[in-house]
């Protein structure tokens, strides 16, 4: 019966994606046409993976995920008012878009808990707690498509989302999406070192290019040489105590890579998967 819940419930999610990804709003921005595209392949391929693949526990947990994430947005929506209030002081603090920008990439660190969870709670407890964190944001994702009202996150939103992002599938989700792919493609110790780089790396890009930055990158104004040297070398460093300084190069390159290429689709899609990759192949 889980098997059966758990591959509804993952579908369901990919073809949201699917649908969000045509819609004409979205086919606007092409980086978001890719990206939920994408998603939705991922989400199609991990609902056949677990169906094929995991444990009755990890198939409890994505059923009682959809019950776990009502309970927790009635609970969120219950501390709005006063978490408004806090919001109120902080805007105070976060009135141009560079702010909000390393703020925003400060809550991307948020996501190093992984390694945390996996030091200290092991692989399963590691795999479960991202598939629920999976489908939590992203079905509190859609909520804020259609009920904004209601979304658990608004006072968050209001301080980190950029405006065009308000009606695309959160950087957040899109990164849950990518470590749930990575952790069934590759070790739990890859992936997660991979993650964790991946996240820091990306982080230090923004904040340092934003904070410090002043020589744009001639084909993309809104990156620096700054920005990109501190994402290859926070990566490099990041990785270098799990692995070979060859694989940590290797690493650091790939995602310098990236922030340099710019693709067409989210980089908190693409940056574990393309640095677990690279280590793994090496």
């Amino acid at each position: 019966m889980y098997q059966i819940i758990s591959l509804l419930i993952l579908t369901v999610l990919g073809i949201f994606s699917l649908v969000h990804g045509l819609e004409s709003e979205t086919r606007k921005d092409k980086r978001e046409i890719f990206s939920s595209l994408l998603a939705a392949f991922i989400l199609f391929y991990l609902a056949l993976y677990i169906y094929l693949n995991f444990t009755n526990l990890i198939l409890l947990t994505i059923t009682l995920s959809i019950p776990i994430t009502i309970i927790s947005v009635l609970f969120l929506n219950i501390l709005k008012p006063p978490i408004q209030k806090l919001k109120s002081h902080v805007e105070k603090y976060v009135k141009d878009s560079k702010t909000r920008e390393v703020l925003r990439k400060f809550f991307h660190l948020l996501s190093l808990i992984l390694i945390i969870t996996y030091t200290y709670l092991g692989e399963e407890i590691t795999i479960q707690i991202t598939y629920l964190a999976l489908i939590f944001f992203y079905l509190t994702d859609i909520l804020r498509f259609w009920m904004p009202k209601y979304y658990p996150f608004s006072v968050i939103a209001d301080l980190v989302l950029r405006k065009e992002e308000t009606q695309k599938i959160g950087p957040h989700t899109y990164y849950v999406i990518s470590t749930s792919l990575t952790l069934v493609l590759f070790s739990t110790y890859t992936a997660v070192i991979a993650l964790m780089a991946a996240a820091i790396g990306d982080a230090s890009a923004a904040i340092v290019g934003k904070t410090v930055g002043k020589h744009k990158l001639p084909w993309k104004k809104e990156k620096t040489v700054e920005g990109s040297i501190a994402a290859f070398a926070t990566t490099f460093i990041a990785l270098t105590p799990f692995i070979t300084i060859e694989k940590a190069l290797l690493g650091a390159l790939l995602l310098l890579t990236i922030d340099i290429i710019d693709p067409p689709i989210n980089d908190n899609l693409i940056n574990g998967i393309a640095i677990a990759t690279g280590i793994t192949l090496l």
